[in-house]
């Protein structure tokens, strides 16, 4: 991360030091002796989150890799790509972009890579070109790699001035807040305002006897995918709450207080 420029790591799952497995913090001891000097500054800030959802807050791009073979189901499924055509649209869209787009490199467990519904949170999945035989990358190896094709991307054809910056994370501890005024309603809905929109949607249906025929998880990936596909304003997804909280008035009979985004 730090040979590309990269310096916010976030990691999913239970903290090594609140293990009960690993009573010594191993990761700490093992990571910090293979890092570099510039290596540390980026262990020494990495932030710990109990899922991927979690981790993807205040993101609006999620770019994930997967050396799976088999596709996965039907509403969790996801487009493989290659590195330079999914590269190329992200920085397309950083570029033409009015607002800063915060976007996140997802990579899953070495063992079996990303499950169903982590993949669900990704637009797309980046499939490196390997043995077939040994399709698993080191995940260090495929992430040097895959920063390395959007060091690429980000160079190649661009002079100084125009240059994109790479990889414009937001801060751990930066929250995104939005209210439903006009001020802002071009900004893109990130990760967290998306996931408020299928929660509100997924309650509506709930009140129904929709439920009562498809795998709820399986509706949830699949509307998942379809708000993942391209670039929302926060004012059109403003419009969709809006078209949604008279249909649920309407048929509940209660017009509750308003504040989707909050």
């Amino acid at each position: 991360m730090a040979n590309f420029n990269c310096s916010e790591l976030r990691l999913v799952g239970v903290h090594p030091s609140q293990n009960p497995d690993t009573p010594q913090n191993v990761f700490k001891l093992e990571a910090w002796a293979m890092a570099t000097k510039n290596g540390k500054k980026v262990l020494d800030q990495a932030k710990w989150y109990p899922t991927l959802s979690d981790a993807l807050e205040g993101t609006h791009i999620a770019i994930g890799s997967s050396g799976k073979e088999d596709e996965f189901p039907g509403p969790y499924a996801r487009p493989f790509c290659h590195p330079q055509d999914s590269f190329t649209q992200v920085k397309k869209e950083i570029q033409t972009s009015s607002k800063s787009l915060n976007w996140a490199l997802v990579l899953g467990p070495e063992d079996d890579g990303l499950n169903t519904e982590e993949s669900s949170l990704c637009r797309e999945l980046i499939k490196i070109p390997t043995n077939t035989e040994a399709s698993s990358l080191n995940v260090a190896m495929c992430l040097g790699f895959l920063l390395y094709h959007w060091s690429i991307i980000t160079t190649t054809h661009t002079s100084t001035e125009d240059k994109v910056k790479a990889a414009p994370f937001l801060h751990p501890d930066q929250k995104s807040k939005l209210t439903s005024s006009e001020k802002g309603r071009w900004d893109p809905a990130d990760h967290t305002h998306k996931e408020k929109l299928l929660s509100y949607l997924m309650e509506m249906l709930s009140l129904t006897d929709f439920h009562r025929y498809p795998d709820r998880k399986a509706v949830e990936a699949r509307m998942r995918r379809w708000l993942q596909m391209s670039q929302i304003p926060v004012g059109e997804l403003l419009f969709a709450f809006e078209i949604l909280y008279h249909i649920k008035a309407w048929g509940t009979g209660s017009y509750e207080k308003r504040g989707f985004l909050k």
